[in-house]
């Protein structure tokens, strides 16, 4: 069972999102933060991910340690940060497109902590 907190639109859909960790935003990356909505986010990404490829292809003739430290740290970065806080950039966006938190509920997956819900409204 995981914790997945509800929310409520006043005219669209109910959403539950699980807290934490999340494995379709690790192996998927900015196509999830599409998905999600996320456009802001993942134009960032876009960006970022371009801006460390050309500072990779300038730097790669001067190729030195701190150098590629720094690259792979900055694509390992962009790599993991969204499985650790995609979850939380999701509620934060629901929160700004006019969805309410209604409470988190302890479930299998985000159709059965709906369905729960839904019983016990």
């Amino acid at each position: 069972m995981k914790e997945y907190k509800v929310y409520k639109h006043p005219t669209l859909e109910i959403e539950a999102i699980k807290n934490g960790f999340s494995w379709p935003a690790l192996l998927l990356g900015v196509i999830w933060m599409f998905s999600k909505k996320l456009w802001g986010i993942a134009a960032l990404w876009v960006v970022l991910f371009i801006l460390l490829a050309v500072v990779a292809a300038f730097t790669v003739e001067a190729s030195s340690t701190f150098t590629s430290l720094i690259m792979a740290g900055g694509n390992l970065i962009l790599f993991l940060l969204p499985a650790f806080k995609g979850n939380e950039w999701v509620m934060k966006n629901l929160n700004k497109r006019g969805f309410i938190y209604i409470s988190s509920i302890e479930a299998a997956s985000p159709e059965a902590a709906i369905e729960q819900f839904l019983k016990g409204a």
